[in-house]
């Protein structure tokens, strides 16, 4: 019956640290995102990530005729994969293949692609400046600003959560095994 007790401690504490053995490095998003057509020249692209990235992560940017944009610097802010490339993408269509090493050591592989139609930005330019001449109302900028500030947390806090409650749950039960032990 001992064994049983230790292997039901055990089995209950694995679940509590759950969430840490699924760690891989899943994205949240790309700038620009995935299937977007940008109207400006893109002289930098982001992958934003849900945990933690090495520096071992890399991408490789290449037209639709196959050609690879070279990468001038490749960074990691936080859970962010910065690359900035020799020269801004012209117009056209894009993928970006990564190869990105999670903290837990665990490689995955990720792509997005995007189109740029640097043509239009240009229609679109001529269109702003006639537009800057009339501001928006101050009720109008605030209700804006709150939209922005609206979001949620869809990072990792749920599974921080189950964590928790699965320690406070074997402890419990760990505790209840000692005092029935010392009472029989």
């Amino acid at each position: 019956m001992k064994y049983f007790y230790i292997f039901i401690a055990t089995f209950l504490m694995s679940l509590a640290f759950a969430s840490t053995t699924f760690g891989h490095a899943h994205p949240e998003g790309y700038d620009p995102e995935d299937g977007e057509t940008v109207e400006e020249e893109v002289a930098t692209i982001t992958a934003f990530f849900d945990s933690g990235i090495e520096s071992a992560t890399t991408a490789t940017v290449t037209d639709e005729e196959g050609n690879e944009h070279e990468l001038a610097d490749e960074t990691i802010e936080g859970d962010d994969y910065i690359a900035t490339l020799d020269e801004p993408l012209p117009s056209g269509d894009y993928t970006v293949d990564m190869t990105v090493l999670a903290e837990d050591g665990h490689t995955t592989e990720e792509e997005f692609t995007f189109s740029v139609d640097a043509d239009a930005s240009v229609e679109e330019e001529n269109a702003a400046e006639e537009e800057a001449a009339t501001e928006g109302t101050p009720e109008e900028e605030e209700s804006a600003a709150g939209e922005t500030a609206e979001g949620g947390d869809e990072g990792g806090a749920g599974g921080l959560l189950i964590g928790a409650i699965g320690v406070i749950i074997a402890g419990a039960i760990i505790f209840f095994i000692f005092r029935s032990r010392k009472t029989a």
